[in-house]
């Protein structure tokens, strides 16, 4: 018996495909299509995406809001006239390195666009490959060796 549950979980939220799930759980990949069309499978992954999504910039952002915050701070300190110790300019400098990490932190979003990006160009290559044939004729003595 095949647990039909199961197999839209795996669908929705590990983002496989119905060949995938027809190959692994041995059922035929119209039977899964036509199931996952009928219990709408798509649009549930889709739903499930753009909640991850909108999660994962509201993270960004607000990871962002503290960056900013805490070089305010920074600066501020670094403004003071009077001398720093060889120990808060160590953490000083710390902190600025934290804040770099914190701005080059990568959301699912880019990686997502980047997927994108990728999948298109590679569309584009095969298009391109399969459009255009090379055509090489030889002359002369050449020619007739090839033959």
């Amino acid at each position: 018996m095949i647990d039909w549950e199961k197999l839209k979980n795996e669908y929705v939220t590990e983002g496989v495909s119905y060949g995938f799930l027809a190959k692994k759980y041995q059922v035929g990949l119209t039977t899964v299509q036509r199931r996952g069309t009928a219990e709408g499978w798509v649009a549930l992954r889709k739903a499930r995406e753009a909640d991850l999504d909108s999660t994962e910039t509201d993270r960004a952002r607000r990871l962002q809001m503290v960056a900013d915050k805490l070089l305010d701070q920074v600066e501020r300190a670094l403004d003071e006239p009077e001398q720093k110790g060889s120990a808060e300019l160590k953490n000083l400098s710390g902190t600025l390195k934290t804040i770099k990490e914190i701005q080059m932190i990568r959301s699912s979003l880019d990686d997502r666009e980047q997927r994108m990006k990728i999948a298109a160009m590679e569309k584009q290559l095969e298009k391109s490959t399969e459009d255009s044939g090379v055509v090489v004729e030889l002359e002369g003595p050449l020619k007739d060796w090839a033959k």
